[in-house]
């Protein structure tokens, strides 16, 4: 009886050291993915987003931040990606490839958007009374606003100003993107409420 006892507790002492080398094993690669979100992505991400808010004397209607989807924050993002998730370098560049073909075709501005008013925050409702234009290079071009399909912690992940109160949304605008990069490019929310600007950097 003493040798078996004495071999389940060698077996568990074996079983528990392979689980702490596993553990911290796993350590550095996600040590090496926050540095590159803190060190890189985040500094390209402040570049392009940009902010505002409105209010009706002390009451805030709506907050309002957005990132404009440049080839700039799309790459970091899914370096950033790739690392969390592990990608190998084939998923990695296939993600890249798609990537680069929505950047030829349109502009994606990321929105997180805040508001007391529950019916408000629903951007993508036809009853919404605010509507979303891209200024660039002179013209104007017309919003599609979508719900973000990232999960919400993935969410706060890339876009850090964005929390559990706020809602997130995709605004798809028919103008390639690697055009709308070229030049400083303006985003305006318009309705009943007022109209408000955001402004977005050339990615130089």
């Amino acid at each position: 009886m003493r040798k078996k006892r004495g071999g389940a507790v060698k077996q568990i002492i074996i079983f528990l050291c392979a689980l702490c080398v596993a553990s911290c094993q796993s350590i550095p690669g996600e040590e090496n993915a926050e540095k590159f979100r803190a060190n890189t992505y985040l500094p390209i991400l402040e570049k392009f987003t940009d902010n505002t808010s409105q209010y009706n004397g002390f009451h805030n209607q709506f907050e309002v931040h957005a990132t404009l989807l440049n080839s700039k924050v799309i790459k970091t993002q899914v370096d950033l990606l790739g690392q969390y998730f592990q990608w190998d370098k084939v998923k990695q560049n296939d993600r890249l490839q798609s990537e680069d073909k929505k950047l030829s075709e349109n502009t994606t501005v990321f929105i997180s958007f805040f508001s007391p008013d529950t019916e408000l925050s629903e951007l993508t409702s036809k009853k919404t009374p605010i509507n979303f234009y891209l200024e660039s290079s002179g013209r104007r071009y017309d919003g599609k606003v979508v719900d973000a399909k990232h999960a919400g912690v993935e969410l706060q992940k890339l876009y850090p100003y964005h929390n559990r109160w706020s809602k997130g949304y995709h605004l798809e605008f028919a103008i390639p993107a690697t055009t709308v990069e070229k030049t400083p490019s303006t985003l305006t929310l318009t309705g009943p409420l007022g109209a408000k600007t955001i402004s977005f950097s050339p990615n130089l």
